[in-house]
């Protein structure tokens, strides 16, 4: 069983490297700086806020010793395949000790990821190890059809992130939640939905005064860092928030193949819809928010601004198909319940 368990680790390892790389050739990865100079004052808005996994990324690359970088690139130069996939993933080849430090965050993001699954899994059903695991692997394996236009640095930090808070939040592990929930906010605006959806699905099941305490602070965590990084950042070129009312108004409508898809997608997340977690059904309503957001400042059809739905959506498909097979080891908590255990159980 040992030996089972450890091939399937190695298994979920070998997805998440074939992730990254389809994460780092579609489209590339939009830096929008040098990623050595996280805190520089050149990063145009909004992308200057969202400083967290630039920082880690930048400390990823400094920890490479300056011979180890001239030898990579030296290597590289003499490796025309090597220079030929730098250029696909739209990286300078004298730079190669750069994209590797910056795989290696993102490697550790996607990990990250399929750990929070597994830990929300835990959280909200009664189920086996293996069932957690093939949660864990059916959502980074479906990550590539998030990936198109223009990726970024921060969105695999930010989906693991995003990820664990919901975790920690179906857990009732307060403190946890808040320091991921300030994570969140030092990696993406957007991570104000983790509070609008708090307040939606804690409202009449938590003590009153409980509840305002822990609103009230995750109001001060979020409001009070956002302020300190839009303080740190105001002469940055840019502005604030990038409209695209007007892409979105002239864009064209989906192909048959992709409305069919989401009808699909749509059936699956309503189907046995009563029978789901309140955790789920609640953290879906993000979505609502989180489009009218994308109407006026991001592009409907680039699905990574959608990230924050990303595992709860992905729940709902997966307690479907779950109960289309019958597995007999999988039902849903009862509502107010939470399991708590160290670490996670694969």
């Amino acid at each position: 069983m040992r030996v089972a368990g450890l091939g399937c680790k190695l298994a979920l390892c070998i997805v998440s490297l074939c992730v990254l790389g389809s994460f780092l050739s579609e489209g590339g990865v939009n830096r929008r700086t040098d990623l050595r100079h996280p805190f520089s004052h050149d990063i145009p808005k909004p992308y200057a806020y969202r400083w967290l996994p630039r920082a880690a990324v930048s400390c990823a690359i400094r920890l490479v010793p300056e011979p180890a970088e001239t030898a990579l690139a030296r290597w590289a130069h003499g490796h025309p395949q090597v220079a030929k996939l730098c250029d696909r993933f739209g990286w300078d080849a004298a730079r190669l000790s750069d994209l590797l430090a910056t795989s290696a965050v993102l490697l550790i993001a996607l990990l990250g990821f399929a750990v929070a699954i597994a830990h929300l899994v835990g959280q909200l059903y009664i189920t086996s190890p293996q069932i957690r695991l093939a949660a864990s692997f059916g959502a980074v394996a479906a990550l590539p059809m998030m990936f198109g236009y223009m990726s970024y640095v921060y969105d695999l930090p930010y989906l693991a992130l995003y990820t664990a808070a919901l975790g920690l939040r179906a857990a009732r592990r307060w403190l946890g939640y808040s320091l991921f929930l300030a994570m969140n906010t030092l990696t993406k605006e957007t991570a104000l939905l983790l509070i609008l959806v708090f307040a939606l699905h804690y409202y009449r099941s938590l003590p009153r005064k409980l509840f305002a305490a822990l609103l009230a602070a995750q109001l001060v965590i979020y409001i009070s860092l956002t302020a300190l990084v839009r303080l740190f950042f105001h002469s940055n070129p840019g502005q604030p928030l990038e409209f695209h009312l007007g892409h979105n108004l002239t864009m064209p409508p989906f192909a048959w193949g992709n409305a069919m898809a989401f009808g699909v997608l749509a059936v699956a997340v309503l189907r046995d819809w009563h029978e789901k977690p309140a955790f789920l059904r609640h953290g879906v309503w993000s979505l609502v928010p989180l489009l009218a957001m994308c109407f006026f400042w991001g592009l409907l059809d680039e699905y990574r601004d959608y990230y924050e739905v990303y595992a709860i959506v992905f729940l709902l498909v997966f307690h479907a198909a779950v109960r289309c097979v019958r597995c007999p080891n999988f039902r849903a908590r009862a509502a107010d319940s939470t399991h708590r255990y160290p670490g996670v159980s694969w």
